[in-house]
């Protein structure tokens, strides 16, 4: 979710992104047709996509979506403009065709690079990124720096989505809305293999982390329906913004959180307006700064009004408008395609350990394949690092195709009421200590087919 520290000031990302300003060689593309067919979630077919041709006007040209917006499936790619991706990768910034919460035609962007080599038999594994709070309009999209994904263990393809609403002009992010973030991350994905076509197996891999963590546990839960000719493998939840319909001695955050989404909202829901859910006073000193600025100006903006109770006309906690909100769009309910590694760190103070220990009981109960770590002292800031090599490691073994045993034991206590923190769970790794082996009822479970490219 939000990635300050403790003294509000601006931090870097939590995962291990790498901005790479190097010259890459740009791959050769084939003109469009003039028509294309109405958006669906039509399956895609590798090597036989029509790519548009390399956009070559500037960036701020690039998020102008077209007007009318050409129509396509979900996944096809509206804009390709070549970017610095470093020696060995050729970059692309990506406009695609995704849809919204209310199932409308809308243009996402993002980025993918490419390694400059042959792909092994059978192609190259995807990693599709989910990036942690920037802000809620067009100007904090990850894509116009760009700030481009990084080395995570999986030497392959990497595709990084924007979300919706962040990047094209006039717009703004629906911020913690499940939907929009699932489905321009699984878009992400369908536009990754038609740019790629038959150099991209059908092996891929999620990672995220604050916001990026609700994002993919969100795409591993659609997965199932919306990519299942695909292998996903592994998702990586890094210090998960997740369990949104609950509260943990964490108000303050939640307040900041929720003003983000009533103004990222405002375009997509009539019922989420901040001139009618926020005080008169906060809503007159959030509007232009929420709306035109990103993350650090918005927190500096909020944090007053949300440390003395004064952000909003009725409590977010028993406000009907937002508690529907967060119910609608949490995660951790359904499971997923692929197992799911997630992060905590003991020190975090924006996603706080309570909230990602009751993650961890809401994926066991519902039978999620789990390799849960706990990093001691870790803050918001520091626990993607901390757990680098593990996250390498789990992925590396995933790709291969070894066998994990969840750390979600069948004798577990039962999940808890709403509302209640969680105790440490006694199957947590700590960071540094070997990992322990398993209780007789921990649950046993087969990763997909072993990568052979």
């Amino acid at each position: 979710m939000l990635r300050h520290s403790a003294s509000w000031t601006r931090r870097p990302t939590v995962l291990m992104m790498v901005v790479l300003l190097m010259v890459a060689a740009a791959a050769p593309v084939v003109v469009a047709p003039a028509s294309a067919v109405p958006v669906a979630s039509a399956a895609r077919t590798a090597g036989a996509a029509v790519l548009p041709a390399p956009f070559t006007g500037s960036v701020d040209d690039f998020y102008r979506v077209p007007d009318p917006l050409p129509p396509g499936v979900r996944g096809e790619v509206i804009r390709m403009q070549a970017i610095d991706a470093g020696a060995d990768r050729t970059g692309w910034r990506i406009m695609y065709h995704s849809v919204d919460d209310a199932g409308r035609d809308r243009a996402v962007t993002g980025v993918i690079t490419i390694p400059n080599a042959s792909p092994p038999a059978g192609g190259w594994p995807l990693v599709a990124y989910a990036h942690g709070t920037t802000g809620v309009n067009a100007a904090c999209a990850p894509s116009r720096g760009p700030s481009l994904p990084g080395d995570v263990g999986i030497d392959g393809v990497r595709v990084q989505t924007d979300y919706l609403g962040l990047g094209p002009v006039g717009e703004l992010h629906p911020y913690i809305q499940r939907a929009s973030e699932s489905n321009a991350l699984i878009d992400s994905v369908r536009a990754a293999h038609d740019i790629v076509g038959d150099g991209l197996s059908d092996d891929w891999f999620l990672i995220g982390g604050s916001q990026g963590g609700h994002a993919v546990l969100a795409a591993n839960e659609d997965a199932v329906t919306e990519l299942p000719d695909l292998n996903l493998l592994g998702t990586v939840a890094l210090v998960p913004g997740a369990e949104t319909t609950r509260t943990f001695g964490d108000r303050i955050q939640v307040q900041i959180i929720m003003a983000l989404a009533v103004f990222g909202n405002s375009l997509e829901r009539q019922d989420l307006s901040p001139a009618d859910l926020l005080t008169p006073e906060a809503f007159a000193a959030l509007e232009e700064i929420v709306t035109t600025k990103c993350l650090g100006e918005g927190i500096d903006a909020a944090l007053p009004f949300a440390a003395t109770d004064t952000m909003f006309k009725e409590d977010p906690e028993v406000n009907p408008v937002i508690t529907a909100y967060r119910e609608r769009n949490e995660v951790g309910r359904r499971r997923g395609a692929s197992p799911v590694f997630v992060a905590g760190g003991t020190d975090d103070i924006i996603v706080v350990i309570d909230r990602v220990r009751a993650l961890r009981e809401s994926l066991c109960s519902i039978g999620q394949p789990l390799t849960y770590v706990e990093v001691p002292g870790g803050t918001h800031d520091t626990t993607g690092a901390a757990v680098a090599d593990r996250v390498a490691a789990w992925l590396q073994a995933r790709a291969g195709g070894e066998p994990l045993t969840s750390d979600c034991a069948l004798d577990r206590p039962a999940p808890t009421t709403p509302g209640a923190t969680t105790p440490a769970p006694t199957t947590s790794v700590p960071v540094g200590a070997p990992h322990p082996t398993p209780p007789a009822a921990a649950v046993p479970v087969v990763a997909g087919p072993r990568y052979t490219g």
